[in-house]
């Protein structure tokens, strides 16, 4: 159940940032959603750099469901212009695309070495230390990259 409610969280805030980014810079509808892929992967990375990436995730979060309420309670936002947001040809084939990668990785297991001394530590040092890791890490054994 908290998977299906972190993936709705998700999706309601890609949603948010992308008719943000479509309102406020007018940019082509296509490239919407490589941008706000993008642009979240950073401030990501930048809240990780700071230790302080639950804090960034919450402030996204926040930030993109409070636009989407604004958009909502000024009568800007109807159900009918989300569904053409979402529903355009192109972010259609961006959407399965995640689907996909994201069935594949619910059913995937941790079961060669390198996933499992490696990148599985990784991202569960990220939920523990809210930040990247780092050499300090007592998670991280091979040193050697």
């Amino acid at each position: 159940m908290n998977f299906i409610v972190g993936i709705l969280i998700f999706w309601i805030t890609i949603i948010g940032m992308s008719l943000f980014v479509y309102n406020k810079f007018q940019i082509k509808q296509y490239f919407v959603l490589p941008i706000v892929f993008s642009t979240l992967a950073i401030l990501m990375f930048i809240g990780g750099m700071l230790n302080i990436l639950n804090l960034t995730s919450i402030i996204i979060i926040t930030l993109s469901i409070g636009y989407m309420v604004f958009l909502i309670i000024n009568k800007k936002l109807t159900l009918n212009k989300v569904k053409f947001f979402v529903l355009e040809q192109k972010n259609i084939i961006i959407i399965l695309m995640f689907i996909f990668i994201t069935i594949l990785g619910c059913f995937s297991h941790v079961m060669h070495y390198d996933n499992f001394s490696h990148w599985a530590l990784l991202v569960k040092n990220m939920f523990i230390n809210s930040s990247l890791p780092n050499f300090d890490d007592i998670y991280i054994d091979f040193k050697n990259y």
